[in-house]
C-alpha cells in the first residue's frame, strides 16, 4: 500500500490532494486545512511561488507546516563542496522574511536539536495566512 492510501484508510474523514501543488484546481482555493512540506523548500527554487500558493489554497483557519534545515556550516562553503540538492539555505530570520514576503504569519517556529535528526538540525515552521 502506499502512504497515501495507508492515510486515507485510517482516516476516512480527510481528503488527500496528491497532485502537482502548483497546479491545484481553483475548486480548492481558500478551502485546504494544512500543506505539509517536509525538506520541499530548501530544494525549490522560486519560494516565492510556492508559499503564494500556499497563501491562497488555505482556509481561514489552516496551517502551513514547514520543516527545512537550519543553516549549517557546510552550507556557506561557496560553491557548496558537499552540495547536497539545497538551493536555499534558512535562518530562522530568513524564513521570517519569505513567509512575511508572502502574506503567511509565523505562528511558531520549533527548532530541533542534532540529536533528534539524521541529518542535523531542522526547524519546523507553522504559519497560517494572515487575516
Amino acid at each position: 500500500l502506499s502512504v497515501l492510501t495507508t492515510a486515507e484508510s485510517i482516516n476516512p474523514e480527510v481528503s488527500i490532494l496528491n497532485e502537482n501543488f502548483l497546479n491545484i484546481s481553483k475548486k480548492v482555493l481558500n478551502n485546504i486545512d494544512a500543506v505539509f512540506a517536509i525538506d520541499v523548500l530548501e530544494h525549490i527554487l522560486d519560494i516565492d511561488t510556492f508559499l503564494s500558493k500556499c497563501c491562497e489554497v488555505l482556509s481561514k483557519t489552516g496551517k502551513v507546516i514547514i520543516q527545512i534545515p537550519i543553516n549549517r556550516s557546510t552550507m556557506f562553503t561557496n560553491p557548496n563542496v558537499n552540495f547536497d540538492g539545497h538551493i536555499h539555505y534558512f535562518s530562522e530570520n530568513s524564513i521570517r522574511i519569505a513567509f512575511e514576503r508572502n502574506n503567511i504569519q509565523v505562528k511558531n517556529i520549533i527548532k530541533t536539536s542534532p540529536r533528534d535528526t539524521a541529518n542535523g538540525t531542522e526547524m519546523i515552521v507553522i504559519g497560517e495566512r494572515k487575516q
